[in-house]
């Protein structure tokens, strides 16, 4: 989250400065400002996630035959070892 905030510090004011000197409408202009930031926020997380479930599925199609090679190999060795003994 740091990265985020740094990345857009125009709402760091809204978050961190002294509620009771501040007027109502700028209470409702912070609020508004929390609510984006954390609706912001939430978007960039989703981007996030929806970034790594593609490289894992990418890195999955590549690995997945690889792997069911090595299995196949394992178990033929496994087989291979038992037969002769």
């Amino acid at each position: 989250m740091v990265d985020f905030i740094n990345y857009d510090k125009r709402f760091l004011s809204y978050l961190c400065t002294d509620i009771k000197h501040k007027s109502m409408k700028e209470m409702t202009d912070k609020q508004r400002a929390a609510r984006k930031l954390a609706s912001d926020y939430s978007r960039y997380l989703f981007d996030q996630e929806n970034l790594v479930e593609r490289i894992l599925e990418r890195k999955w199609q590549e690995l997945s035959s690889y792997i069911e090679e090595l299995i196949d190999k394992k178990i033929q060795e496994r087989t291979t070892n038992e037969q002769h003994h």
